[in-house]
């Protein structure tokens, strides 16, 4: 509007030279780190697709798609335990990545796919 221009991360640039499939891949990684077991995958899981319920198009359209009724991923932030949420959990891990992110659809991407990598791995919702 003022011809402001938010200065993109040099992780943003990155996503953007790799492509979403190859940073996603490489996110989804560096989150497989923290998660040790199936409860924690699922409860993440889960967290995202809540999440991701109130999002953009791109985030509903995952949702939709993600093979968990609402009545799976609902609630599920208020379920959630250190192992994911604390301070050496995927949450905080992936948000450290996305927020480094100033475009929402380019973060909103990147997150989904990263998801959709961990669903993949540990064959949940639409994977199982």
């Amino acid at each position: 509007m003022f011809g402001f221009s938010k200065k993109k991360s040099a992780f943003e640039q990155q996503v953007i030279s790799d492509g979403i499939e190859h940073a996603s891949t490489r996110v989804a990684q560096e989150l497989l780190t923290k998660i040790g077991s199936y409860e924690v995958a699922l409860q993440f899981v889960l967290e995202e697709i809540e999440a991701a319920s109130q999002g953009n198009k791109k985030a509903l359209d995952f949702v939709k798609n993600s093979g968990f009724s609402e009545s799976e991923y609902s609630g599920a932030m208020n379920n959630s335990f250190d192992e994911v949420d604390g301070p050496g959990g995927p949450q905080l891990m992936l948000l450290n990545f996305v927020t480094q992110i100033s475009d929402i659809d380019l973060m909103v991407s990147l997150r989904v796919a990263a998801v959709d990598k961990i669903m993949q791995t540990w064959q949940l919702g639409r994977y199982s």
